[in-house]
């Protein structure tokens, strides 16, 4: 018999003996099957590649506990029955890795992350951020930043906090649903709600109107259709199908023309000019009636068959006569005729101010025509050095 014959009968013997395998030992463990022992030496178990491993069809429950070295991934992957596992070694305490399909992990009390920045309760099922004591499914302690906040309930539908979309700049409170309403509460009662059909309610859980509101308000102003805010005095009517801050006649006092009170003597053919003399109206409709003096003296003499016709107006420049506020004739007018030497020009013009201001208003002396008349002077017409001189405004609804 050979020498090396004999050497594997022994090592028969001595496995069938000890039931152990002893690779560099003569005491095996006996709780292994193989025991290797070396202190300069490793393990080499089949090395394979990521294509070759996949290609491996292991049974379920023969190979499970399979193991080979995967020359793509460096690391040792098992099978544990259903599909390979790699046993890399890696955690989430010392390394990054990624987890390759679904897992579960069941928690009997609670979980904390970074002391208290991430707590989740296994009992009570709450998830705390910045917070060890939630009381809620989530409870933050601190500040909620998102591009778009989304809240949504089995049956009320989607409520939607945040960017309206990409191409509005703006941000939105939406719900999706169709019908209902979106209530707004305090204390669990409504304060203020909104119907799908865009009516408003403050204290009323059913508005009829645009806003409804059960309760006082306050405010320091309101625009009119015109988008004018009034002014004091005046009250707001409905005139057609909008709302016009009008004058209250009741209210709102008188205006008077302020004249300059000094002389002036001009041609009386002069062309139209500013007398100097004028008004300031508050926003609405004015009834502004004038009484002037029409004086040609300074030792012109008047005879019969002479006279002539004189006229006034107001003007919104000094510069020029123009005026669009005017309603209706827009003239003050009178004569004077020999032998008399003095006149009056009287009249009532309607302006309605709708500037949303005060608006001042001058006297203009207009055009007029001449009978027989020649070389006849104005003095201090519209001046208010006569006393017969006024004009007055009177507000009108």
């Amino acid at each position: 018999m050979k020498r090396g014959s004999f050497k594997y009968i022994l090592l028969l013997m001595y496995c069938q003996s000890f039931a152990q395998i002893g690779i560099n030992t003569t005491t095996p463990s006996s709780n292994a099957i193989l025991d290797i022992t070396a202190n300069d030496k490793g393990l080499l178990i089949p090395r394979v590649t990521s294509l070759q491993r996949t290609s491996i069809t292991p049974s379920a429950t023969v190979d499970k506990g399979l193991q080979v070295f995967d020359t793509d991934t460096n690391s040792i992957w098992y099978w544990d029955g259903t599909i390979w596992i790699e046993n890399s070694g890696k955690n989430i305490f010392n390394s990054n890795g990624v987890i390759n399909s679904d897992r579960t992990v069941g928690i009997s009390s609670y979980v904390n992350f970074d002391n208290g920045t991430f707590y989740v309760n296994g009992v009570t099922n709450n998830v705390g951020i910045n917070n060890q004591v939630p009381s809620y499914n989530l409870d933050v302690n601190g500040t909620i930043a998102s591009s778009n906040y989304l809240l949504k309930d089995d049956q009320l539908g989607e409520i939607i906090i945040g960017k309206y979309s990409t191409t509005f700049t703006g941000s939105v409170i939406n719900t999706t649903l169709t019908s209902g309403f979106l209530d707004f509460q305090v204390a669990n009662s409504s304060k203020m709600r909104i119907l799908s059909n865009g009516n408003i309610g403050i204290g009323v859980t059913n508005p009829s109107f645009n806003l409804e509101i059960n309760g006082n308000t306050k405010t320091t102003q309101i625009v009119d259709s015109n988008n004018s805010t009034g002014v004091s005095g005046q009250v707001l009517t409905k005139v057609g199908s909008n709302l016009t801050w009008v004058n209250n006649v009741s209210i709102i006092p008188s205006s008077n023309v302020v004249f300059p009170l000094s002389a002036q003597t001009l041609p009386i053919n002069a062309t139209d000019y500013y007398t100097g003399a004028y008004i300031d109206l508050s926003p609405g409709k004015w009834s502004v009636q004038g009484n002037l003096l029409i004086n040609v003296g300074g030792g012109i003499t008047t005879t019969n068959n002479t006279g002539a016709w004189i006229r006034a107006s107001l003007s919104t420049s000094p510069s020029f006569y123009t005026n669009t506020d005017i309603i209706g004739a827009p003239l003050f007018a009178g004569s004077i005729a020999g032998p008399l030497a003095y006149g009056v020009c009287s009249g009532t013009i309607i302006i309605n101010n709708t500037s949303g201001a005060i608006k001042r208003y001058y006297l203009f002396r207009r055009g007029c025509d001449l009978f027989n008349a020649s070389g006849w002077n104005m003095y201090n017409f519209g001046r208010g050095v006569w006393g017969e001189d006024q004009v007055v405004a009177y507000p009108m609804n």
